[in-house]
């Protein structure tokens, strides 16, 4: 009764006239059908998936979904682009090696020695005197690696070390170590005076030989191979000398060699004057023993 007179009244509100009385049977239909509607609305979304029913879009309901953007163009990777060059500091300019160092390096190779000293070892006063000036250092270091040089020209089989530290200074007389095995070794800076080599003269047309191996005009160089001698003087190359000169005596070599040769009755000294006699330059072979000679070249300077 009560839905009859709320739909009366309704009609009433758009004229009397207009007014439709509607049977009970076709209200309930109508009930019946909006209540289907309205649940199948409720559970129906639109195709944009943003959520609002078709019941809400139908009665008025702000539709909240915004199109979707356009799909993105596919894009070309960027290209890969090289990092800049790193700024560096210019390089210093190599300095070129002083003179004395130039020499140093020089004698080093040539030697093939660790160390090069221009003093010797406060203990070793043996060695020589410090050479005062610069320039004078500097020629000697380079007479003796030149006689290094020369040596190993001539007999490329000697033994590639010999000495371990070589000692550039003003010794008068020259002096080196037995392979210990870090043999020092320093030699003559100059010759010996005229009135030492008149001495030396008379002395040996006295006694009919050889004071020393050294001779005038060569002495430098025949120095250093006598002190050459004692560096390459092993143990093991002692031992075997001891056998040579169980066949020659000392005073053979004192004969045949040098006065030097037998000083102190010292064997070594013995090898060394025959070392350096032997690696003259203008030595005749054969002049010695065969054992002797064989022994300087092929035991001492690996000739084969």
């Amino acid at each position: 009764m009560r839905r009859e007179q709320f739909l009366v009244s309704s009609s009433n509100r758009v004229g009397q006239s207009d007014a439709i009385q509607p049977s009970r049977h076709g209200l309930e239909a109508n009930a019946e059908a909006s209540a289907a509607n309205a649940s199948w609305t409720a559970t129906t979304r639109p195709d944009t998936g943003d959520g609002t029913t078709v019941w809400n879009w139908l009665n008025g309901a702000e539709l909240k979904a915004q199109p979707l953007p356009p799909p993105a163009e596919k894009q070309s990777p960027p290209t890969p682009v090289a990092p800049a060059a790193a700024k560096h500091a210019p390089s210093p300019q190599p300095l070129n090696p002083s003179p004395i160092d130039s020499a140093t390096s020089d004698l080093k190779s040539k030697s093939g020695a660790t160390n090069v000293l221009y003093k010797a070892p406060h203990s070793a006063k043996k060695f020589g005197a410090q050479i005062k000036s610069e320039s004078g250092r500097i020629a000697h270091a380079t007479v003796m690696a030149n006689l290094y040089a020369e040596m190993r020209q001539r007999f490329p089989n000697m033994p590639a070390n010999p000495t371990h530290t070589v000692i550039v200074t003003a010794s008068k007389r020259g002096a080196a170590t037995l392979d210990g095995p870090t043999p020092f070794l320093s030699i003559k800076a100059k010759e010996f005076t005229a009135a030492d080599w008149t001495a030396i003269d008379a002395w040996e047309t006295s006694h009919g030989r050889r004071w020393g191996v050294e001779r005038r005009g060569t002495q430098v160089a025949d120095n250093f191979r006598h002190e050459l001698a004692h560096n390459l003087s092993t143990p093991e190359i002692i031992r075997e000398w001891d056998a040579v000169i169980s066949q020659h005596n000392l005073e053979w070599f004192r004969q045949n060699v040098s006065e030097y040769a037998a000083r102190d009755l010292k064997r070594y000294e013995a090898l060394a004057e025959t070392f350096s006699l032997c690696t003259r330059a203008e030595y005749q072979r054969n002049a010695l023993p065969k054992v002797v000679e064989d022994f300087i070249f092929k035991r001492m300077l690996g000739e084969t």
